[in-house]
C-alpha cells in the first residue's frame, strides 16, 4: 500500500515537472523566430512595463518633456530624447534613474504615458530675459536666464561691475539679493546698472 502510494506521488511529480518543461519550451518557441530574434514588443522598443515594483527601463526614443512655470503660466517647454541624457546617467536608463536625475534639478515628475515622461519646474526667472544681482563676491552683475530657469553670468569680465552691494541703500541690496530687477533685454540692463553706478 505504501508502495503505490510512493509510485503515485512520484507520477505525480514526475508528471508535473514534464508539465512545466514542456509549457516553457512551448512559450520560448512562440516569442522566438527562426532566427532567434525576440519578437516581444517591449524589448524592440527596448523598454519594458513596470509591473508592481519592476523596474521600468527607457528606451532611447522616448521623449522627455521638460517644462518651466511660472506661477501658472507656462515659459518654455523643452524636449529632448532620453539618449541625450544617456551618459549623464550610470548603468541602464530606468524611469527611476530619470526621475533622480531630474530631481536634483528642482523637477518634479508630473507622469508618463506611452514614449513620453513630464517633467516641471516652477521657475522665478524668465527663460531670455537679464537680471541685475549680486555675484558671490558681492559686486553687481548682469545675469541672464538660461532655458532651465538658472540664472548665470555670460561674461565675469564685462557682466560684472565694480559697485559693490553694501555701497548702495538697503532697500536696493534687498531687491539686488532677490534678483527682483528684471529686464527683456541686456542694454536694458546694463543702463540701469550704469544709473546705480553714478
Amino acid at each position: 500500500m505504501k508502495r503505490k502510494r510512493y509510485l503515485y506521488a512520484g507520477l505525480i511529480g514526475t508528471s508535473l515537472v514534464i508539465l512545466f518543461l514542456l509549457s516553457f519550451h512551448i512559450t520560448e518557441k512562440i516569442l522566438t523566430d527562426k532566427n532567434g530574434a525576440v519578437q516581444n514588443a517591449f524589448r524592440e522598443n527596448s523598454k519594458r512595463v513596470s509591473i508592481d515594483g519592476v523596474e521600468r527601463l527607457v528606451g532611447n526614443n522616448t521623449d522627455i518633456l521638460l517644462k518651466l512655470k511660472r506661477g501658472s503660466t507656462f515659459l518654455e517647454t523643452k524636449n529632448l530624447k532620453a539618449e541625450e541624457i544617456s551618459n549623464k546617467i550610470s548603468g541602464k536608463l530606468t524611469l527611476s534613474k530619470i526621475k533622480n536625475y531630474y530631481k536634483t534639478q528642482d523637477y518634479k515628475f508630473m507622469g508618463s504615458e506611452g514614449n513620453k515622461i513630464v517633467f516641471e519646474k516652477n521657475g522665478k526667472y524668465t527663460p531670455g530675459h537679464f537680471y541685475l544681482g549680486a555675484n558671490p563676491q558681492g559686486y553687481i552683475a548682469i545675469f541672464k536666464c538660461n532655458s532651465e530657469g538658472d540664472l548665470y553670468i555670460e561674461n565675469i569680465n564685462s557682466d560684472t561691475s565694480n559697485i559693490n552691494i553694501h555701497d548702495l541703500p538697503k532697500k536696493d541690496q534687498e531687491y539686488l539679493r532677490k534678483f527682483a530687477y528684471e529686464y527683456k533685454s541686456k542694454s536694458e540692463a546694463m543702463d540701469e546698472l550704469m544709473s546705480m553706478g553714478s
